[in-house]
C-alpha cells in the first residue's frame, strides 16, 4: 500500500513570500502536508530533531545562511533526507554534487509536482515493498 501524501510532510523554505505560498498551496492541493519557513533560522526551529520531515524544498539565495548551507544543517540529524534547491542563479554542479536535486525559477506547478514525486518516491517504495514482505 502507497503511503498517502498527507502523511508526508514538505518543509518549504524561500524568503519571498508570493513563491513560498505558491509552492506551498500546489503540495497541499495534491494532498501534502508543507510546513513554510520564511527564513533558514525558523526552518531550523520548525524541523525540531526528531519531527518527519521528509524532503526539503529551499530557496538557495536567502539571508542568514543559503539554502545549501541550511541543506547541510538539517542533513546532519536526517541523513537521508531528500533535498530540492529552487534558484533562479544556482549553478547545477553546486547542488548535484552534493547529491541534491535543483529547480531553476521560475517554474511550473507541473515541474514542482514531478520534482516531488521523484525525490519521494523512494518513500513509496519503501511502502510497497515493506507490505509486501
Amino acid at each position: 500500500m502507497v503511503p498517502p501524501p498527507s502523511s508526508l510532510t514538505l518543509l518549504v523554505v524561500d524568503d519571498d513570500p508570493d513563491v513560498r505560498h505558491a509552492a506551498a498551496m500546489v503540495l497541499q492541493s495534491k494532498g501534502y502536508h508543507v510546513i513554510e519557513a520564511e527564513t533558514p533560522s525558523v526552518a531550523l526551529r520548525l524541523a525540531a530533531p526528531g519531527d518527519p520531515i521528509h524532503l526539503l524544498i529551499t530557496d538557495f539565495s536567502m539571508p542568514e545562511m543559503t539554502g545549501l548551507e541550511l541543506a547541510r544543517v538539517l542533513k546532519e540529524g536526517r541523513p537521508k533526507l531528500p533535498v530540492l534547491l529552487v534558484s533562479g542563479s544556482l549553478p547545477h554542479d553546486v547542488a548535484t554534487g552534493e547529491g541534491f536535486d535543483t529547480l531553476t525559477k521560475p517554474f511550473h506547478p507541473d515541474e514542482l509536482l514531478g520534482k516531488v514525486f521523484a525525490l519521494l518516491a523512494p518513500c513509496f517504495l519503501g511502502a510497497v515493498n515493506a507490505t509486501r514482505t
